[in-house]
């Protein structure tokens, strides 16, 4: 990277000018992104735009192969990491392990002929065993899971209020039977 700045520049008086930096968030997930740019202060709990006094706008580009925003395979690591991640959420979905996932993928990968220097460059740049750090890449996906299978629990509870109220079942029994409280159960009959 070229040096943008002088020793003697960083404590200076002038403003020294920076060249503009772009941030990208890389988006391969399943559902339809249609967000072009993402906001840190959307994330923030108290949200209002006279208490950020930090921005930071990043770009979304979807790098799906199959719907990719950009042209993937104009640069090299990045159309390795895109098949390769785009791989590995086909096998999980086909039944493997994470770690047979990323096995097999990483087979996948050198058979279309990137090089392994190219997939070592990962073990490299981290310093410890590539699968390690694949398995860690592939975090987020647990995350995922877990999150889904909260939706399900809490909609099918929401299912079993709903049918033990059309029953006629007391608020309490049901409170005790679904893990909810009464003032949860009678805002749900209210619905």
């Amino acid at each position: 990277m070229p040096r943008y700045i002088r020793n003697r520049q960083k404590y200076s008086s002038p403003i020294v000018k920076l060249p503009k930096p772009e941030f990208y968030v890389l988006y391969n997930g399943s559902d339809t992104w249609n967000k072009e740019y993402l906001k840190l202060s959307d994330a923030f709990e108290a949200n209002s735009e006279s208490d950020t006094y930090v921005e930071l706008v990043a770009k979304v580009v979807n790098i799906k192969p199959e719907t990719a925003t950009v042209d993937i395979k104009a640069d090299d690591e990045l159309y390795v990491y895109a098949t390769f991640v785009s791989q590995v959420q086909t096998a999980l979905d086909d039944g493997d392990s994470i770690f047979t996932a990323l096995k097999k993928v990483r087979e996948y990968c050198l058979g279309l002929g990137v090089s392994s220097s190219m997939l070592d460059k990962w073990k490299w740049r981290y310093g410890r065993d590539d699968l390690d750090m694949y398995l860690e890449e592939f975090d987020y996906l647990d995350d995922v899971k877990r999150q889904s299978y909260i939706k399900g629990e809490a909609k099918k509870t929401l299912e079993t209020v709903k049918n033990a109220l059309s029953e006629g079942l007391p608020f309490d029994l049901i409170s005790r039977l679904c893990g909810l409280s009464v003032d949860k159960i009678r805002e749900i009959a209210q619905t």
